[in-house]
């Protein structure tokens, strides 16, 4: 499965790897794994309300949103627990 991520995302995981490398590097590690694998382990929920169409990936204290189409995962935003909800 291709990865396809948006600007936003690539700018909000490189803002966290300027404070962190290490949890970005297991976000980017996150959604390449499930990417490649769906792992059973992988915790992905859907979402609910307005986001009915997307996917919440738990990488740590980080959220991932996305959805998949036609064999591509796009993934959308990427921010900590706390703040991922309040866009």
């Amino acid at each position: 499965m291709q990865i396809k991520y948006t600007d936003k995302a690539l700018k909000q995981l490189s803002k966290i790897s300027n404070s962190n490398k290490k949890d970005a590097q297991s976000i980017a590690d996150g959604i390449k794994e499930y990417a490649e694998n769906k792992p059973a382990n992988a915790n992905i929920r859907k979402l609910k309300g307005k986001l009915k169409t997307y996917f919440r990936m738990r990488i740590g204290n980080y959220r991932a949103i996305f959805n998949t189409k036609n064999e591509t995962l796009f993934v959308y935003n990427i921010k900590h627990r706390k703040d991922i909800y309040n866009d």
